[in-house]
């Protein structure tokens, strides 16, 4: 009985905890928080001074949150592929494994596609908008930081220059990989 009463209480708390979370990404006031602390890290980085980082700050949150409504609004129109018992294999808005990918229609694999081409394109008009108002006063170099984000590593999450060779304990590579 004790163990019942405690498997549902943390059953509840977690599920609480899950709903939180889910909402503390939503909250626009966090967002807003969180691009304003962005903003301002990147001007350090820039070393600019203080009048130029509000005026960088200002308009860097200005473009953040277009660039968002933008990615918000291709997250909302992009098919989801037919959800079952455990729903998407990824729930993150706006992501799709692979498994979903494979379960998509024709039609709904080109609307995907075409929505992804009309997101790219806002995005890049977006990007050419805002330039010459950073140029104004921040260098190319300066902006580089803004507009141009560096490469991720796709491979499969093991990164040889990490402790040991191959990122493990030992040094051995991922199986598959000799």
């Amino acid at each position: 009985m004790r163990r019942k009463v405690f498997s549902l209480l943390l059953c509840a708390l977690l599920g609480t905890g899950f709903a939180i979370a889910q909402g503390r990404n939503d909250d626009p006031q966090r967002r807003q928080r969180q691009m304003e602390r962005e903003a301002v890290d990147i001007a350090k980085e820039l070393e600019l001074d203080d009048p130029t980082t509000l005026w960088f700050s200002n308009l860097y949150v200005e473009y953040r949150t277009e660039l968002n409504r933008i990615r918000e609004e291709a997250r909302r129109d992009m098919p989801r592929p037919e959800r079952r018992r455990g729903g998407s294999e990824t729930d993150e808005p706006g992501q799709m494994s692979e498994k979903d990918m494979k379960k998509l229609s024709d039609e709904d694999a080109e609307k995907l596609i075409l929505g992804s081409f009309d997101r790219t394109e806002k995005e890049l008009k977006l990007k050419r908008d805002y330039y010459p108002r950073f140029r104004e006063k921040l260098l190319p170099s300066q902006m580089v930081k803004i507009f141009v984000r560096p490469q991720r590593d796709r491979g499969n999450g093991w990164n040889r220059d990490r402790q040991g060779g191959w990122g493990r304990p030992g040094g051995f590579p991922p199986p598959g990989r000799f």
